[in-house]
């Protein structure tokens, strides 16, 4: 290769006085290595490019690549500001490099060109922002599900852009995040990432105007802020496998045309002050769960929704015939979910039965306290309250006191379903 060369030039400050307000430069239809650099800023920008004959400024290590242009940037540091602007027609991949601000804006789609990002191993980024976006090639940071270590992010935003290819971020930390106004047309994949601030409970995570399109990856996710998904569109599956929700989820306004599987999720399980899932969040979620056959996270899913919807029913002053139901149900058997509550409600229907029925002996049983007569009588009172737990009983003189034998049979036909319900819930078909 002759000294004199046709290179590509974009402007850039780089920390060393030897290059202080000089041209980074490219050879035409070649893969370069950048290696070992620290930019205080670098600038790359359609408007930028141009051709001369120059002698390479920078030592830099290329191999042949006729199929597309790459810029390869290794172990690099970027001090301020990296920014990408309008059209380009090469695409770039950073290994082992530190950043500060990365600003994306303008990028135009090109359909003879893929213009590819790609952060691999990345070491820090402060802060990413990408407005008015229309990614022709694919956007992977950190996309190596292999690689376990995780570093951080304290700011994504993303705003009125497009990725046409895959999107990944894998194993990353990421203070604050927000998409607004996000089309992904092929899969978007945040694997094992962790999202928000776990000390700042106001903060929201929140993805809005987003339609996804193809595959949606929530794997192994953890969100230590309430995430907020509004006006967004899941047109294929949606995988939230061992995700871990710490202030709840939010798919009120969510449009779902197939299958999120939530499989091994914690964190919404209970109802509590940190939980802030709404109750219909808790019916999507009680729907896919049913959609996929996952029968026992439906059914307690199912629970915490009725759950919340009692919770409403508190708020509403006056009793109704709504709020009566939701208690006697709550109280019962927590909604189907705890089987010890009919049994203790059995047992107490038997006694209450019992005292109605006998309030004459037990008031002259006292009248002659010995221990003999107090022991046998215990006997034969817990005789009869367990013959009064038995629905099938009808004795005469139980069936002589229509009142008692009508409210005893009604109680423990209800509490007999709940028990059977509360037992089959994470057994049935």
């Amino acid at each position: 290769m002759s000294e004199e060369i046709k290179y590509t030039k974009f402007h850039t400050l780089i920390k060393n006085n030897k290059f202080i307000k000089t041209d980074l430069i490219e050879p035409r239809d070649l893969t370069f290595l950048i290696k070992n650099i620290e930019f205080d800023e670098l600038s790359i920008e359609q408007d930028d490019i141009s051709e001369q004959n120059i002698k390479p400024p920078l030592s830099i290590i290329n191999s042949m690549n006729k199929r597309e242009k790459t810029i390869i940037f290794s172990n690099c540091k970027f001090n301020n500001e990296l920014t990408f602007l309008r059209k380009l027609n090469y695409s770039f991949i950073f290994k082992e490099c530190e950043f500060n601000n990365i600003i994306i804006s303008n990028i135009e789609y090109d359909e003879n060109y893929k213009l590819n990002f790609e952060f691999i191993n990345t070491k820090s980024i402060n802060t990413l922002t990408i407005n008015n976006c229309d990614f022709s090639g694919k956007f992977y940071i950190n996309e190596d599900k292999k690689n376990d270590d995780e570093f951080k992010i304290d700011s994504i935003t993303i705003n009125e852009s497009k990725f046409n290819e895959n999107f990944k971020l894998h194993n990353a930390k990421v203070e604050t995040i927000q998409l607004n106004g996000v089309d992904f047309e092929r899969n978007a994949d945040f694997f094992k990432t962790k999202f928000g601030n776990y000390d700042e409970k106001e903060r929201e995570i929140l993805f809005k105007g987003i339609n996804f399109n193809k595959l949606v990856v929530f794997e192994e996710c953890e969100f230590y802020n309430k995430f907020i998904i509004r006006y967004a569109t899941f047109e294929s599956l949606v995988q939230f496998k061992e995700a871990i929700f710490q202030r709840g989820l939010d798919l009120d306004k969510t449009n779902i045309l197939d299958e999120i599987n939530f499989y091994g999720v914690t964190g919404l399980e209970t109802i509590s002050k940190d939980n802030n899932t709404s109750q219909e969040t808790y019916r999507i979620l009680k729907y896919n769960c049913e959609k996929i056959g996952n029968i026992i996270d439906a059914n307690k899913y199912h629970a915490l929704e009725l759950q919340k919807r009692k919770e409403a029913l508190d708020k509403i002053e006056g009793l109704t015939q709504e709020k009566i139901v939701f208690t006697i149900n709550w109280y019962s058997s927590k909604f189907g979910t705890n089987w010890l509550f009919p049994l203790f409600w059995i047992f107490m229907v038997g006694f209450i039965t019992f005292l109605l029925l006998h309030s004459s002996d037990i008031c002259s049983f006292f009248n002659k306290p010995t221990l003999i007569d107090f022991l046998k009588y215990i006997g034969k009172g817990f005789n009869k309250v367990f013959s009064y737990m038995y629905i099938l009983n009808r004795d005469k003189e139980f069936q002589d006191c229509s009142i008692v034998f009508l409210l005893n049979k009604i109680a423990l036909g209800y509490l007999y379903y709940q028990f059977v319900t509360a037992v089959r819930k994470d057994t049935r078909k």
